[in-house]
């Protein structure tokens, strides 16, 4: 029996078409090519994917237009889990599969698989929406984040990457350490001293950065008039905004913008 929820919904440009548990040895193999990513979790049992065997918290992709030759062993077949998106979301997502070697990884999540191939098992005859293609995959795309980060031991958040996130978002207003600190329950010193040991730069430094960088861009890449761009890296003084953009570029936000512009078409 092949239990499948099928989705022909368009988010972000992706579309999660098919995700299916099975273990019916007429439904687990296949010998072709498809324009099509897929991504198979092995629950139970053994297989067999381009002459790799394939066990229990294993798991293989099939990049678009690949040739793939997959079969259960007779002894012991396998259970799968499968996912089948359209074929722009391999570019997108294939970073967060670890350690792939021929297309094979490991994975640590094995009885959430299992609870939603049941669910797919339960409610296949019953009905669904497409959105239930979606969250079954968004679960399963959060668990394997979760494993990407664990293995690149990016799991946890330094105080000082937390700091760098908090002003990277928060570059359009006027920013406080003060408010970091009180987030993070810690005093300044020691914040201070473990962004300028990772980063190399004051927090002061590093606020002044980002909003200059950003200055820039909307200088450059809108029409919004000196005020405007102002505001939106967090100065409500136009004249305080201009003395800050020449401290770093030497020139006055207008005169920057004319002399690039000027560059850009020479």
């Amino acid at each position: 029996m092949r239990y499948e929820f099928l989705s022909n919904l368009d988010l972000l440009g992706i579309k999660v078409l098919s995700v299916g548990y099975s273990n019916d040895t007429e439904i687990t193999y296949a010998k072709c090519s498809r324009n099509q990513f897929i991504i198979h979790y092995v629950t139970d049992g053994i297989g067999y994917f381009n002459d790799h065997k394939i066990e229990a918290n294993q798991a293989f992709i099939i990049p678009p237009n690949k040739y793939a030759n997959y079969y259960p062993d007779k002894e012991n077949p396998w259970t799968f889990f499968w996912i089948i998106l359209t074929p722009n979301a391999y570019e997108l997502t294939k970073k967060v599969y670890k350690n792939i070697i021929n297309n094979i990884f490991t994975y640590s999540f094995r009885e959430l698989i299992i609870s939603l191939g049941e669910r797919i098992t339960q409610n296949t005859m019953i009905g669904y929406n497409d959105s239930d293609c979606w969250e079954v995959y968004s679960n399963i795309l959060c668990a394997q984040i979760k494993d990407y980060q664990k293995e690149k031991n990016i799991f946890h958040t330094t105080y000082a990457q937390y700091a760098k996130r908090f002003f990277d978002v928060n570059y359009y207003r006027q920013v406080k350490v003060e408010e970091v600190c009180k987030n993070l329950n810690i005093s300044q010193p020691y914040l201070y001293k473990e962004f300028k040991k990772k980063y190399g730069l004051s927090m002061k430094q590093y606020i002044e950065k980002v909003k200059y960088e950003h200055a820039k861009e909307l200088l450059l890449s809108t029409d919004m008039n000196i005020t405007q761009v102002a505001e939106s890296v967090g100065f409500d003084d136009v004249l305080a905004f201009s003395a800050f953009f020449k401290k770093h570029s030497n020139y006055s936000p207008l005169n920057y913008r004319k002399k690039i512009m000027k560059e850009k078409q020479m």
